[in-house]
């Protein structure tokens, strides 16, 4: 017979319940938890079928089923009472008639009635339910009947008198220590660390009366944190109980813990709320210090506050990623770097992995508990090079290893940490500003700054950002006002979605445009340094995407990058973007010409200058076709190629290209431009260089003059101009 169907008609024939379909699903979830000698009486015979099977497992390949699950078995054993002979003669049945059991011999059935004996009488809960649910004038009225029992039912009787005065001390007493069957426990030495947040737990509990919520990320250690306090300060408490919480609610969980309404001695109400309340009252009852903690709760927790254990005879501990309303925050920060490599080192004990790679490994996974303890594990059983360990998260690749988080197979490592961080808690306006902040560096960022790149979010970006913050999903600096997304989770959403071209349209045109440098908007390039590092995360994770165009943005970097003084950097980038171009649009067009000028003005910082006068003279020409000698862009193009020519000493032709320049920026801009002040600038270091000192001193005076106007001496072209104008005259003399 199944074990659901033994269920079954255990609630019928031994808990006296009826039991339909409705009900069904619950007696197999709960196992009866109603405390009372038939249930407990239910426990012992389950109990001796396990362990019979245990010791004489069924040899024969056959459909029948033994005996010992036989229904006929069950509806015999309900029948027992304790100080009676038992149901020797019932249990004695004819199994023969039943062609789907697998007959049992004398022996086994004999074997088995012994067993079921011996657990009987060993059971002190199943003597106590029955005497109370009898009253003690049960025990005189079978005292006779004990004389006649066998020897192994005799000490039955002497246990007798044991059993009433445990009726008559106070109720408390009969409470065990550990309400819930349910109680880890972990010593101190096995962890590394944490000993400042242990003393400030019990200064919280014990001197500021105060309830406790270890908040933190998930897989950091708080479970772990509230295992040890419990283990550490374990004789400091009366009783204790564990609870885990779910989404099912306080109610709920509190009635479905293991052990605690048999503890208590709680019948099942008819709702979770009427045994809550049963529980509730029980344990206030409860004299001494007394410890309750609730694992993993969430910021539902805040709506049973008032319906909790409190001070002074109990301390609540609570572990949870959220914060929650009512509680006093205690959070606890990731190990330091010497700690992560302690932890590392206690799973991982082979000297194939150096310091220097371990280190650089926890600093990856940014001193990660749970990833630490995974990746050390699995480089402990597989021997992983470093190379390979470094990928493991992002191959997710596969391990057997078991960790103390679950205390099951890990399996596959990023599927795993997947199932850590469930995303179905969150609202779409979470979501949607979770895939937008894994585009950008896994460091805090400043609020201000993620309300600028993330404009287009304005009805989104407040709601999801609280929302993530308060869930524990985001980290939070406070004297900085900035947030930041672990990179462990940055890894998690990325595995979890597809980024569309519509999804990224948005973010494309922001990073564009907080990357760009105007001169007409006074943009001081040094303001732009601090979007270089969005830039790059952005092209890391998404510069092989050929479905975008992300071009714009390698292009506006670059430039930034080259005024930061990365022409390297810049190259690389601005390389990517011309072969784009020329792929895209052809070496003519407009948009390719400026790819050329730009990345030729990098090679001429990097004093490749024949490689960027090639590129320049194409983008000369292309221009001259397109726009015409006066244009602004042409003039630009001419500068540009001046700049070149005067490096590679051919001041005539650069001088000719400025003259051309200039005329076209006056004419289209005005004497008092900034535009024209940089033509200006330029063709006065010419003049210079051919000697005409009055020339180019004139010129850039008034060079100066604009951009100290419209500047103010503190713009880096002003002070270049300054520079350049100091060091004519000093020529001059």
């Amino acid at each position: 017979m199944a074990l659901e169907t033994i269920l079954i008609f255990v609630a019928n024939s031994i808990a006296g319940q009826i039991v339909n379909d409705t009900w069904k699903d619950k007696v197999v979830t709960f196992f009866w938890p109603k405390a009372s000698y038939p249930t407990r009486l239910y426990q012992v015979i389950l109990k001796t079928i396990q362990e019979f099977e245990k010791e004489q497992p069924t040899q024969t390949k056959t459909d029948k089923f033994p005996f010992y699950k036989s229904q006929m078995l069950f509806e015999a054993l309900s029948l027992y009472i304790l100080f009676e002979e038992g149901p020797k003669d019932a249990i004695d049945v004819a199994f023969e008639e039943n062609a789907n059991i697998i007959v049992p011999t004398k022996e086994d059935l004999d074997k088995f009635y012994k067993l079921f004996l011996f657990n009987a009488n060993q059971d002190q809960k199943l003597k106590t339910f029955f005497i109370r649910e009898n009253y003690q004038g049960q025990i005189f009225t079978n005292t006779e009947k004990l004389k006649s029992l066998s020897s192994l039912t005799a000490s039955v009787k002497g246990d007798t008198q044991k059993i009433i005065g445990l009726l008559d001390r106070n109720s408390s007493s009969q409470i065990p220590k550990e309400l819930t069957t349910l109680l880890p426990k972990l010593e101190k030495g096995k962890i590394i660390g944490r000993n400042s947040e242990l003393k400030n737990i019990k200064k919280s509990l014990f001197e500021n009366k105060q309830v406790v919520l270890v908040n933190g990320m998930g897989g950091i250690g708080k479970t772990t944190l509230a295992t040890v306090y419990l283990t550490e300060f374990y004789n400091e408490y009366t009783h204790i109980a564990w609870i885990s919480a779910t989404q099912n609610g306080l109610f709920n969980d509190v009635v479905s813990a293991p052990g605690l309404l048999e503890s208590l001695r709680i019948e099942l109400g008819t709702t979770p709320k009427e045994t809550y309340n049963s529980v509730k009252a029980s344990l206030n009852s409860l004299p001494g210090k007394n410890l309750l903690i609730i694992d993993n709760a969430t910021e539902d927790l805040a709506t049973y506050a008032s319906h909790l254990p409190s001070q002074p005879n109990w301390h609540l501990v609570i572990t949870s990623r959220e914060k929650i309303d009512f509680f006093d925050n205690m959070e606890i920060g990731f190990l330091s770097e010497p700690e992560a490599i302690k932890l590392f080192k206690k799973h991982y004990t082979l000297e194939k992995l150096k310091n220097k790679y371990i280190r650089e490994l926890v600093k990856n996974v940014e001193y990660h508990t749970l990833t630490i303890e995974i990746l050390a594990k699995t480089a402990q059983e597989l021997r992983t090079s470093p190379t390979t360990l470094n990928e493991a998260i992002l191959s997710n690749m596969e391990t057997d290893i078991i960790i103390r988080h679950s205390n099951k197979k890990v399996g596959k490592i990023l599927s795993y940490l997947t199932s850590i961080f469930d995303m179905s808690e969150l609202t779409e306006n979470g979501i949607t500003l979770l895939k937008y902040i894994t585009l950008l560096p896994s460091e805090y960022l400043k609020n201000e700054d993620l309300e600028e790149v993330l404009h287009f979010l304005s009805d989104t970006l407040p709601r999801g950002r609280a929302e993530l913050f308060k869930k524990g999903w985001i980290l939070y600096n406070q004297s900085e006002d900035a947030y930041k997304l672990h990179q462990i989770i940055q890894d998690v959403v990325k595995s979890r979605f597809t980024y569309d071209t519509e999804f990224l349209k948005p973010i494309i045109d922001s990073l564009k445009s907080v990357l760009t440098v105007s001169l007409e908007n006074r943009d001081n390039p040094v303001s732009k340094f601090k979007w270089i590092p969005y830039g790059k995360e952005f092209l890391s994770q998404l510069g092989d995407n050929m479905i975008i165009d992300i071009s714009k943005i390698q292009n506006n970097l670059a430039l930034v990058l080259k005024d930061l003084g990365d022409y390297e950097g810049a190259k690389e980038l601005l390389e990517k973007v011309k072969i784009s171009a020329e792929k895209n649009f052809g070496e003519d067009h407009p948009t390719t010409a400026i790819s050329y000028s730009n990345l030729a003005l990098v090679l001429k910082d990097l004093g490749d200058y024949e490689g960027a006068k090639e590129l320049l003279e194409k983008a000369k020409i292309s221009a001259e076709k397109n726009f015409g000698e006066n244009h602004p862009t042409t003039a630009i193009r001419y500068s540009n190629l001046a700049l070149v020519l005067k490096a590679l000493g051919d001041y005539e032709g650069a001088k000719q290209l400025l003259e051309k320049a200039k005329i076209s920026d006056e004419k289209n801009f005005g004497e008092d431009h900034p535009t024209t002040a940089i033509r200006y600038s330029n063709l006065a270091l010419v003049l210079q260089a051919l000697r005409d000192y009055e020339g180019a001193k004139q010129l850039l005076e008034k060079a100066y003059q604009i951009f100290f106007e419209k500047h103010g001496d503190h713009h880096p072209t002003t002070k270049i101009i300054k520079n350049n104008l100091i060091s004519l005259k000093k020529e001059m003399g």
